[in-house]
């Protein structure tokens, strides 16, 4: 592949906001926090990304997303959760991440089937009796000729 067939995977601002993520330092508040969400929404609401048609699609937010432009680890995160302070905060991110990704998919902007995956929404029913497997019932029909008499 020559130099100039090079496509670059991430625009220039992207590119620009990952450098300056880098840079950034943990949250210390639940306003931090708040704020460092705010900034990640909106930096992910301004670049789309192409679908398959190669038509701009809105870019879906996660949490992985938002974790990697705050400094966080996903176990920074369960800290987070696990303290009274950020606990409510941690909950709003979360479903606003889950809101964002389950009405682009309602509306067909991002493909439901791998959203319904990603948001759980798939029945994951138990089907067992008493912690036995449950056979399938068979139903036997009896003919009756009526003739044969």
């Amino acid at each position: 592949m020559s130099d100039e067939d090079y496509q670059p995977i991430y625009s220039p601002q992207k590119i620009k906001f990952l450098l300056k993520r880098l840079t950034n330092k943990r949250p210390k508040t639940a306003a931090d926090l708040m704020n460092a969400a705010e900034k990640y929404f909106s930096c992910a609401a301004n670049t789309n990304l192409p679908n398959a048609k190669g038509n701009p699609t809105p870019r879906p937010w996660t949490l992985d997303g938002f974790l990697l432009s705050a400094n966080m680890t996903r176990s920074d995160w369960k800290e987070y959760k696990q303290q009274a302070i950020f606990k409510r905060v941690c909950e709003q991110i979360e479903m606003t991440i889950r809101t964002q990704k389950f009405e682009l998919a309602a509306t067909g902007a991002y493909n439901a089937t791998v959203m319904v995956r990603d948001l759980e929404l798939i029945d994951k029913s138990d089907m067992t009796s008493d912690g036995e497997a449950m056979a399938p019932t068979v139903f036997v029909r009896k003919i009756v000729d009526t003739d044969a008499s």
